[in-house]
């Protein structure tokens, strides 16, 4: 027993070790994005929920748009508007049950936001 032990624990380590796929790996809670000049901007992945609460600010003198979106960035949600100097915050119903991440869009030249998503 202690001999098929020793073989097998070093095989299933290297096994784990590189068949590690941060895509397939478990998200996060809560993630951060910002956002900076004429760009957009996409947060990490947190984990699947129907429901997420967002807070989002816009400091630039440009608007931003955001909205919640899943792999492959699908849309999950209507789109908001951010005017210069505004800030929002709430829960946002998804479309489905699944990862999620804040996209953050640039509405003209200077734009400077910062927004995060996280589980309700």
């Amino acid at each position: 027993m202690k001999t098929i032990l020793k073989i097998l624990i070093p095989f299933v380590l290297i096994i784990s070790i590189y068949g590690y796929n941060s895509e397939a790996a478990s998200a996060s809670t809560s993630e951060t994005v910002f956002i900076s000049g004429a760009d957009y901007q996409v947060s990490d992945y947190i984990n699947s929920s129907s429901s997420v609460y967002v807070l989002a600010k816009n400091t630039g003198s440009d608007p931003i748009f955001f909205l919640v979106v899943g792999p492959g960035l699908v849309a999950e949600s209507k789109v908001y508007t951010l005017q210069p100097g505004a800030a929002w915050q709430g829960t946002i119903k998804t479309n489905s049950n699944t990862k999620h991440a804040l996209a953050l869009y640039c509405g003209g030249y200077k734009c400077n936001g910062t927004g995060n998503i996280s589980l309700k």
